[in-house]
């Protein structure tokens, strides 16, 4: 029994990949069709449209839960669940789902993005010292957990880490708050 149903979780994932993707669009549609619905008036507009995002999120927050609850080795289900718990500012979430999304990565790629979010969920959680391995595993690879790693020098005071992190990205590349946070330590490191 046990290899029919390592034969079978390919094609369920896939599934469940699919159906989550399907669930998404047919939000964004009705999210779309009732903010066009609500006028022209541009504050109710953007009000409405993030009440009704953070509210899709929550359902889509409870789906996952209840489809991993199924079919608890789905990656892409935990991945999913980690950015929304991001999102959400729920980091324990988010903390729970990245370890899944660690533990479940089947190539370097996929590892290395679970190691990204367990940091990034660390460093939202308040910890982070115990977010930076995670992040300078991650940092070379990718700009946005460099800027994390950055984020994270900060929040422990580490001021010349966070500059010397930062510096080593190219300046096109960096968040319009990490650009920030560049010019102060420049200025702050250069008194």
């Amino acid at each position: 029994m046990p290899g029919i149903l390592e034969n079978a979780r390919p094609l369920i994932t896939a599934w469940l990949t699919l159906q989550s993707k399907l669930y998404r669009w047919a939000r964004s549609q009705s999210m779309r069709k009732t903010s066009e619905g609500l006028g022209s008036i541009s504050k109710l507009d953007t009000d409405s449209g993030l009440i009704m995002e953070r509210e899709a999120e929550l359902q889509e927050i409870v789906w996952l839960k209840e489809k991993l609850r199924a079919v608890p080795y789905w990656r892409e289900g935990h991945r999913r669940l980690a950015l929304l718990g991001l999102n959400q500012g729920d980091s324990a979430m988010a903390y729970a789902s990245a370890l899944a999304v660690k533990k479940l990565s089947g190539s370097p790629e996929a590892l290395l993005e679970g190691e990204h979010l367990v940091g990034k969920s660390l460093l939202q959680g308040g910890d982070p010292q115990r977010a930076l391995p995670f992040l300078k595993k991650v940092s070379p690879e990718s700009t946005e957990a460099a800027e994390d790693l950055a984020a994270a020098y900060l929040a422990l005071g580490s001021l010349r880490e966070a500059y010397s992190t930062l510096s080593e990205l190219p300046r096109d590349a960096l968040s319009p708050a990490s650009k920030e946070a560049y010019l102060y330590l420049r200025d702050k490191l250069n008194d």
